[in-house]
């Protein structure tokens, strides 16, 4: 029997070529990936219809995708013979959500006013659906690994398709469908594509007959696992953050999420593509991200003159729309790559083991992630200001960096990495444009009112509670102003 023959046997793909079957896995992880990452946007904005368009709903809703996620990641293995009924499971989910929440949105969100109670509500909606959609990928890789030869790497393809799929799909849904179809419909569409998925695998697709055992751990995986998490608390807090920083320069529209979701994802794809061709280190990721962030920290107040003056160039709402797209999806790009290159990294460290390794490690990522979001809305939001907040990400991932390099560093590394931080530091707290921000996006877009408020300008009195903020901003000539989230 030739090897191809054996090859086809033991994938259970029949006659199907070995290339042909690789290609198929993909086609259904990237549609899998659109429509797993379409469903948040599209919670976003169904809830928001009900729960209210707030600060703290994108965070409960990232909070309970990220963890339900972790949950589906951690034990995909168990449907390794399911993958098809977890797709079909997920498509009749979405549509049963929409027709619910379309008919009874209103009471169900009536049903307990608190915030705890709500926050309560969207994880228990979102759980299901967050569990199964974090089987995929750790799933669909287990397919392609029995694709091709075992000894090739399938998770940084798979999860770079995954979440280029994921990438087109939320622009396409947040700027075309949701405009031209509206909610529900969108939701039946991207519903109907993965009952799509589960068919097609049902046919042309039988579970892999591959299993994986444990194996022990070593202290190599405790300490990726560890520095894996860290960094992955810290790319919750930085989406967060990035949102946060959105509403009070672009203004809190729910498309500030939709494209900050989307520059993340861009990253994740763009990260598992330099990850599989090893242009970049495990180890490197978590320093290098350090520096990006005060970076990017000393960057805003570029960022806030050139979003003014684009602003007061007249583009039209089209034009505006594209243009704070493109900086919303630049600004924190080259740190969503880095974050996005860490998870593909860690697996690879593991590759004798590669299957099983990427549902934990993708587990203990999302957990991360979800707890990192966590933070930043319940705590950190609540008791700093957004460049502290900036410096505390850069801490806990020069923290991970420390534990990821796994010994100790020479001397002169240290110093130098010192010296750049503590530049970089200085920089982003003298420069921040606190009274820019304060005045709100309002004023950012009208150049002529913005340099005369900020000549004004006397002091403010700034009141924080959970995720709302309220500023009483004082001037010379005797004139207040109250501004309520930017």
């Amino acid at each position: 029997m030739s090897a191809r023959a054996k090859t086809g046997r033991v994938s259970g793909l029949g006659s199907a070529q070995p290339l042909g079957r690789l290609s198929l896995i993909s086609l259904l992880a990237t549609l899998s990936g659109a429509c797993g990452l379409a469903y948040e946007v599209l919670l976003i904005r169904l809830f928001s219809n009900y729960f209210g368009d707030s600060f703290a709903i994108a965070g409960v809703t990232l909070c309970a995708v990220f963890l339900g996620l972790a949950f589906g990641a951690w034990q995909s293995l168990r449907f390794l013979r399911w993958l098809a009924g977890v797709e079909i499971a997920i498509g009749i989910y979405a549509i049963i959500a929409a027709t619910v929440l379309s008919s009874w949105g209103f009471e169900i969100a009536a049903f307990g006013l608190h915030p705890w109670v709500n926050a309560a509500k969207i994880i228990l909606l979102l759980g299901l659906p967050a569990f199964l959609i974090g089987t995929c990928v750790p799933l669909f890789a287990a397919y392609a690994k029995t694709s091709r030869d075992s000894e090739t790497e399938m998770f940084p393809r798979i999860y770079g398709l995954y979440n280029l799929g994921a990438f087109a799909s939320v622009l396409a849904i947040e700027f075309i469908l949701f405009r031209s179809l509206g909610l529900q419909i969108t939701f039946y569409l991207i519903g109907c594509i993965n009952l799509i998925i589960g068919g097609a695998l049902l046919i042309w697709h039988r579970a892999p007959a591959q299993k994986s055992s444990d194996s022990p751990s070593t202290p190599v995986q405790k300490r990726i696992a560890l520095s894996l998490f860290l960094t992955s608390f810290a790319s919750g807090m930085f989406q967060l953050f990035v949102l946060r920083l959105s509403f009070s320069i672009f203004g809190p529209l729910q498309e500030n999420f939709a494209i900050i979701l989307a520059s993340a994802i861009a990253g994740v794809a763009i990260g598992a593509w330099m990850s599989s061709r090893r242009l970049i280190r495990f180890e490197h990721v978590p320093f290098w991200s350090a520096l990006f962030v005060l970076a990017l920290l000393v960057f805003v107040p570029a960022l806030v003159q050139i979003w003014s003056w684009l602003a007061g160039l007249d583009l039209g709402d089209q034009g505006e729309t594209l243009a704070k797209t493109i900086l919303l999806l630049g600004f924190p790009l080259p740190l969503f790559v880095l974050f996005g290159s860490l998870l593909p990294l860690a697996v690879a460290a593991h590759r004798q083991n590669e299957v099983r390794a990427s549902g934990r490690l993708l587990a203990i990522s999302s957990l991360g992630n979800g707890l990192g979001a966590l933070a930043m809305f319940m705590l950190l939001y609540r008791i700093l200001d957004l460049p502290q907040i900036g410096l505390v990400l850069a801490s806990i991932l020069l923290v991970a960096g420390v534990i990821a390099a796994g010994r100790r560093p020479a001397p002169a590394s240290i110093l130098k990495g010192a010296v750049i931080a503590l530049a970089l530091s200085f920089a982003a707290i003298q420069t921040w444009p606190r009274v820019e921000l304060l005045l709100g996006y309002r004023i950012l877009a009208q150049t002529e009112q913005l340099k005369n408020r900020l000549r004004d300008f006397d002091k403010v009195a700034t009141y924080k509670a959970y995720d709302q903020s309220a500023s009483v901003l004082s001037f010379r000539d005797g004139s207040r102003s109250l501004v309520f989230n930017g």
